[in-house]
């Protein structure tokens, strides 16, 4: 009994495995590049405010924390995905948030600096500061912002 092998559809086969394949690859590319423009763009004119940690959920793929900052007047609410709970993220802590002050619903929470316990709350500018008000290393934010949020 001999098969009968096709080797038209075989290599249409596989071009179309390297096709998706490679397309997916590209699609991967495209996300980190556009992801480390939008961070050091961030690093370069981010403004910053504070956010209020909200809740630590637990997810189908892992855990999310929800935080609310608010600029202008305006509240906006994002959310952390972590691979795990971390004890740092308290609901009612109060962080700082780098934010684009042109997509302003696009902030990040931010490790460090950490929130100064003496801060006065109510010297924070409605729009936000374009420097942050303690001192930090700007490099900090962009390696904070290339690994992923909080693991432990």
């Amino acid at each position: 009994m001999r098969l009968n092998f096709d080797k038209k559809k075989f290599y249409r086969q596989l071009k179309a495995g390297f096709i998706i394949i490679g397309g997916f690859v590209l699609i991967v590319i495209y996300i980190e590049v556009s992801q480390k423009r939008e961070f050091e763009h961030l690093k370069a004119h981010g403004w910053y405010t504070i956010a209020i940690g909200g809740k630590t959920s637990k997810e189908r793929t892992g855990w999310s924390f929800d935080y609310k900052y608010k600029v202008n007047d305006e509240y906006y609410s994002q959310t952390i995905n972590l691979g795990s709970p971390n004890p740092e993220l308290r609901e009612g802590n109060i962080y700082f948030v780098v934010f684009d002050p042109y997509k302003i619903k696009r902030g990040y929470l931010l490790r460090t600096p950490f929130f100064p316990a003496n801060f006065n709350l109510d010297s924070i500018p409605k729009k936000g500061w374009k420097e942050l008000p303690v001192p930090f290393e700007k490099d900090s934010i962009t390696n904070f912002l290339n690994r992923s949020y909080f693991d432990n």
